[in-house]
């Protein structure tokens, strides 16, 4: 374990719940998510490499696809975008690397199902290979778990419901899904860290209750959650293949 990097994260991650219960002072609900989203923002916008670009908005695909608004989009600037706004844009789903919701809670299975619909919509979306300027990196196309190449969706929330919960409503959700159709991520930060099983960042977990859905999720309750966002961003946002991410994944275990 890199404990310099672990200890900033965990900083970091101290420092968003900070902001977060201040901003809780605020009666306006859209003041709240204004503020929320921003945290979120500033962070992976200080910690992702320089080549890509924070946004928020919405992503279409070639086929007229649309997502819901997005709190957060990670976007390759080498691919064109409509700037709608100072604060949103729309992008093609060719240059939107991951899509992040940010929730204030997600403490019911209503509000679990509610943004893992959201998420249903943007892994529909389609990267067209022939458009001319897309071609899957060497990185989605190196394992099973990164077989295809939709838009990576994450779902981060401040307060949370029990791991039972989301294990449960998770299970119920995709019990007929395929992995391209599943959230690739969840970070709890008040809790833990629910993901793939890719065998990297998470190993099959055999103490899953109920059973899992065809693609398998691993939970697990950490102290520091912002470490796994933070490594999953980088296996997703460099053109490392699985090989290159063992070797670095030393500075998480």
């Amino acid at each position: 374990m890199n404990k310099t990097l672990a200890n900033h994260l965990l900083a970091t991650q101290a420092g968003l719940q900070a902001s977060y219960d201040i901003a809780k002072t605020h009666h306006h609900k859209g003041l709240k998510g204004t503020c929320r989203e921003q945290f979120v923002h500033q962070f992976l916008s200080q910690h992702i490499p320089s080549l890509y670009e924070v946004l928020s908005g919405e992503i279409v695909d070639s086929d007229g696809r649309t997502s819901p608004q997005q709190d957060v989009i990670i976007h390759n600037p080498s691919i064109p975008k409509m700037t709608t706004s100072p604060l949103t844009s729309v992008v093609l789903a060719e240059g939107a690397v991951a899509a992040i919701e940010v929730k204030s809670q997600l403490k019911s299975k209503e509000e679990i199902v509610e943004v893992l619909m959201e998420v249903g919509q943007v892994k529909a979306l389609k990267k067209e290979e022939s458009s001319g300027f897309y071609r899957p990196t060497a990185l989605e196309n190196d394992g099973k778990a990164w077989e295809d190449n939709s838009v990576r969706s994450i779902v981060i929330a401040y307060e949370s419901g029990s791991m039972e919960l989301f294990k449960t409503t998770l299970g119920e959700f995709y019990a007929k899904s395929q992995p391209r159709e599943c959230v690739d991520l969840i970070i709890l930060l008040d809790r833990g860290v629910i993901g793939k099983s890719d065998g990297l960042l998470f190993e099959p977990d055999p103490a899953w209750s109920p059973p899992p859905p065809p693609t398998p999720f691993s939970a697990k309750e950490v102290e520091n959650r912002l470490i796994y966002l933070y490594f999953y961003l980088f296996r997703v946002l460099t053109r490392y293949g699985a090989n290159s991410f063992y070797e670095l994944r030393s500075h998480l275990v």
